[in-house]
């Protein structure tokens, strides 16, 4: 119950276990938009809980690694406690990414070591035996690559969920349980920070570029000319300045 509960939860949605009957569809109908509206807040507030402690842990790790590799201190100094702005996202994503390689290899490894080979696919298959891999295999065991263990890990998280690779054990779907849960928020943090990651980088040069457009129409001094010197020669005209770009220049210079 709780296996399904969890595929509920996190919208995996295997479709190893599934209803028949017309009462247990019309439940079922009302009991996903609840646990979806209700017991998915409570989930994944807990879940992200912990999955952000994570991550703050290990930007943490990276910027003292930073700071002692460039002598500015050992980790836990002071000068670790500052930081910000791009650094410190570029961390942020660092840990993120790393959680999520980590929930992608747990599920792919206890999938190919532990279900190497079963014999239960919802129900018990017949003449099938596995008292080890060749026998198993042998009797019409079902078999898990590392491609089929990875393809499956990858699926699950990314809540694709085809059902074409599921948990086969009572010891697997315990696994999934907890699995499923911290790994999909360990995606969705993960693939949030690189879609913020992407969104600075093209605002940043945007940015840069409104500035450079508008200081050029303004006629500034060049590097070389002294502060305060006006340019001789007939003043360049503006030209329409949007209030955004004005914005974004004053921004950029004056913080």
């Amino acid at each position: 119950a709780l296996y399904v509960i969890a595929q509920i939860t996190t919208t995996v949605g295997y479709g190893d276990v599934v209803v028949a009957t017309d009462t247990m569809k019309l439940f079922m109908t009302f009991y996903v938009l609840l646990v979806l509206v209700v017991g998915a807040h409570f989930m994944h507030a807990l879940a992200s809980g912990v999955v952000d402690r994570n991550v703050r842990r290990v930007c943490a790790s990276i910027r003292a690694a930073e700071h002692w590799l460039h002598g500015d201190g050992l980790p836990g100094s002071a000068s670790l406690k500052r930081g910000g702005g791009a650094g410190e996202q570029t961390d942020a994503l660092a840990g993120a990414g790393l959680q999520f390689l980590l929930a992608i290899i747990a599920g792919m490894v206890f999938h190919r070591l532990y279900e190497h080979c079963v014999c239960t696919q919802a129900a018990a298959l017949e003449g099938c035996e596995d008292p080890d891999f060749e026998t198993c295999e042998s009797t019409g065991g079902i078999t898990t690559t590392w491609a089929s263990a990875l393809y499956m890990s990858v699926i699950t998280l990314t809540t694709v969920g085809f059902g074409d690779q599921v948990f086969h054990t009572r010891t697997g779907q315990a696994f999934g349980i907890l699995w499923m849960f911290f790994g999909v928020v360990a995606t969705a943090t993960f693939l949030s920070e690189l879609g913020d990651a992407f969104f600075q980088a093209a605002s940043d040069e945007q940015q840069e570029e409104t500035s450079a457009r508008l200081g050029a129409s303004m006629g500034e001094p060049s590097p070389g000319q002294p502060a305060g010197l006006e340019r001789s020669g007939p003043k360049r005209s503006w030209g329409p300045v949007s209030r955004a770009a004005y914005r974004g220049v004053v921004v950029a210079r004056f913080g």
